[in-house]
């Protein structure tokens, strides 16, 4: 080769790796500009948990069903204790005995002993034909006693599905914000890394890059922010569902973009309506009047003449050395009258303090008509805000996402500012928090409403949680 190419090639090598090490230089300095920081999912084995399967899990453990259902069978019992006062009481009793006589007789120059056994048996039978009421009046109340006990079984399995739910519509807004933050923070790493690259090509100042890896900075501590907290909220579902809170959850979530479905909201007036018959709330608190009716109906009617149906059958037989063996056999029936005379204001007294205790069944009424109604006033109201705020988060992103996309154009051809370009990168940050916590609040509100309303249950919920057409 001729000395000419040879100087050629070599001019030929030497530049290219000075480029490569420039390249290299400014991929390190970027790199070291810009730290970035991982974190790891939460370990442990996967489970994937739709939301009807949480709320099944959440019903078979939670203790407070257990009680309700416990509640329940013993009001079921109470009322075949009330009915066994109109069937026949019958019971029987033997005694048996043995007894041992010494004595000492100076006529007959010497002791006499003996001994003798005696036994009975008795079968007594009672019947209560007729009173003025009181039977009656005590079964009443004791079915009264178990519609409580349903309607508030009811109650509590609405709450467990509305803790569980509520649980779960936490968590998936976690990881929606923590999805948001990684976008964002990817934003802000962009945005970064471009003022290091004007900086290293002599076109920015290092303020730029401060002020840049400031933004970057921030957004990483949102993220972890949101990381922790959807770890606190997946531990807490995991908690109620009976799950190992080490093990990661797959959430069904939703898609937090796109205009939010406007189901048609009924007047505050017509969801009013008929609620005593559908609320469990109301319907605990009017069969619990209807129970102390009843009971001060026992009362009043216990104080009156009453006709039992009386009768009992005996045989008895006595053995001995010192007596004769014989047998002796009895029956009788009869009619017995009752007829209350005085007790002493006893019956006064008591009929008193259950008219109190009816009184302060209408009062918890009112009281529980009055709330119920204001919360179902106050969560229509926002559910109805949620669904008018949707509509401007969605042009809220999508002017923020302009307004950012611009801005970056504008600092990458050199025109713009690193100040206007964070700022619209904090407003886009905003939008996208915005977006990603309005799905998971309106389904919350709705089902807060469906809660009040007292119509709450699982397929309602399972319903709910299905993606929606858009």
């Amino acid at each position: 080769m001729r000395p000419d190419g040879l100087r050629q090639v070599n001019a030929i090598v030497q530049v290219t790796l000075a480029a490569f090490l420039f390249f290299a230089a400014s991929v390190s300095s970027w790199a070291s500009c810009i730290p970035t920081e991982e974190i790891s999912e939460m370990a442990g084995e996967r489970v994937a948990l739709p939301l009807g399967d949480a709320i099944r899990r959440g019903l078979a453990l939670d203790p407070r069903v257990t009680q309700s259902w416990s509640e329940v069978s013993a009001r079921a019992a109470g009322i075949g204790v009330a009915r066994a006062a109109y069937l026949p009481y019958v019971h029987a009793a033997v005694e048996v005995s043995r007894e041992r006589d010494q004595s000492t007789s100076s006529a007959l120059g010497g002791d006499a002993n003996g001994a003798s056994s005696a036994g009975q048996w008795r079968a007594n039978m009672s019947w209560l034909l007729l009173d003025t009421g009181s039977r009656g009046a005590r079964l009443e109340r004791a079915r009264n006693r178990l519609a409580v006990a349903t309607a508030l079984r009811d109650v509590r399995l609405q709450q467990v599905m509305f803790d569980v739910a509520r649980a779960y519509y936490a968590a998936l807004e976690a990881q929606s914000l923590l999805d948001t933050a990684l976008k964002v923070e990817g934003l802000s790493w962009q945005s970064a890394m471009a003022a290091c690259a004007r900086y290293e090509a002599g076109a920015g100042a290092r303020g730029d890059v401060l002020r840049a890896r400031t933004a970057y900075d921030r957004q990483v501590l949102e993220r972890l922010d949101a990381w922790a907290k959807l770890v606190a909220r997946k531990g807490g579902l995991a908690s109620l569902v009976g799950i190992d809170m080490n093990m990661t959850l797959d959430l069904d979530g939703e898609d937090a973009n796109g205009p939010e479905p406007r189901d048609p909201l009924a007047p505050v007036e017509d969801l009013l309506a008929d609620l005593r018959q559908q609320h469990p709330m109301l319907r605990e608190a009017y069969a619990e009047i209807l129970a102390q009716e009843a009971g001060r109906d026992a009362i009043k009617r216990a104080w009156g003449p009453s006709l039992t149906l009386v009768g009992d059958v005996s045989r008895g037989t006595r053995t001995g050395s010192m007596t004769t063996e014989r047998a002796r056999t009895g029956a009788s029936i009869g009619i017995q009258i009752t007829i209350p005379l005085y007790d002493g204001g006893l019956r006064k007294h008591r009929t008193m303090e259950a008219e109190a205790l009816v009184d302060v069944a209408r009062a918890k009424m009112r009281a529980s008509e009055r709330n119920i109604a204001s919360s179902i006033w106050q969560s229509h109201r926002a559910l109805r805000a949620l669904s008018l705020r949707r509509v401007v988060e969605v042009r809220l992103h999508d002017d923020a996402t302009q307004s950012y996309e611009i801005a970056r154009g504008r600092y990458r051809e050199g025109v713009g500012n690193i100040e206007e370009l964070i700022s619209a990168q904090s407003a886009l940050a905003d939008a996208e928090h915005a977006m990603a916590a309005s799905r998971a609040r309106w389904n919350l509100a709705k089902l807060t409403l469906i809660a009040n309303l007292g119509q709450l249950n699982i397929d309602v919920i399972s319903t709910k949680a299905q993606r929606p057409s858009q």
